[in-house]
This record gives C-alpha cells, sequence and structure tokens, in this order.
C-alpha cells in the first residue's frame, strides 16, 4: 500500500487545529464550502467539489479531542476508496504540530500525485484559516 505524508507547524492551540478538521464550520473554511460533517464517530461526512461533479464520502472512525482524527473514504473517488486519512495533533516547543497520513492507496496512481500536491496546497489552507488569516475554502462550489 502507498501512502502520503505531510506535517506542519501551526500557531495555534491544538484544540482550534481538531474543530477546523472535525467540524462542519472548520472544513467549509479551508476545503470545501459544499461539506456536511458532524464530529461524531460512525457518521458520514460529504465533501463536494466542482458543484458535485465529485462527491466523497468519509466514514468518521476515529476522534481523539486535540490528538487524532480519522476518516475513512466509503468510495465515489475509484483511487480514493478505502483510503483513510489520519490526523494526529501533536504539542512541541509551544507549537502545535499537524501530521496527515493518506494511506492505503492500491497504486500510485495519477490521483495518487495529483492528491499529494493538493494535500500540500490545503495543510497550509488549514494553517491560514487557525492561524487566523481567513483564506476561504479551496473549493467553493
Amino acid at each position: 500500500m502507498h501512502e502520503l505524508h505531510h506535517e506542519i507547524q501551526i500557531s495555534a492551540p491544538p484544540q482550534t487545529v481538531y474543530e477546523a478538521i472535525t467540524t462542519q464550520k472548520g472544513i467549509r473554511s479551508w476545503w470545501t464550502r459544499d461539506s456536511v460533517v458532524q464530529p461524531r464517530v460512525g457518521s458520514v461526512a460529504e465533501l463536494g467539489f466542482n458543484n458535485r461533479a465529485l462527491l466523497l464520502r468519509m466514514r468518521i472512525d476515529e476522534l481523539r479531542p486535540q490528538k487524532r482524527i480519522m476518516w475513512y473514504c466509503l468510495g465515489d473517488d475509484e483511487e480514493w476508496k478505502d483510503t483513510r486519512l489520519i490526523w494526529d495533533i501533536s504539542e512541541k516547543d509551544g507549537a502545535t504540530i499537524l501530521h496527515l497520513l493518506h494511506a492505503y492507496w492500491r497504486s500510485p496512481g495519477s490521483t495518487f500525485a495529483t492528491s499529494n500536491s493538493k494535500w500540500g496546497e490545503l495543510i497550509h489552507r488549514l494553517k491560514d484559516y487557525v492561524e487566523g488569516r481567513n483564506p476561504g475554502p479551496r473549493w467553493k462550489k
């Protein structure tokens, strides 16, 4: 299996970072405006892109406040199907460290490479949002 890793240092409390990833308000502020997210294990988040030309449904499998979030991709995009998004949050020297692991890719196809680039952009948008720069969502429709 193949994996994507991204890590960033953020000047915001772990709780703020956690809420940016686990709440509808948070996701709509840096990732996609077309989202339905409930911070509850077992719920299914829906993330729409480009007027729902792509809809990702992610089951929320783990929520450890201020520590870890894990989502399981239910499908809708064949290459993302059965992958996991694992967000680990820690503190070091007064800063929050966010590590994103996008795991269980079956093959490193074209979506794998594109997703790697997009995660690089998105993790910086998330950082800007929680640090108060409010970049808005990457996808507005």
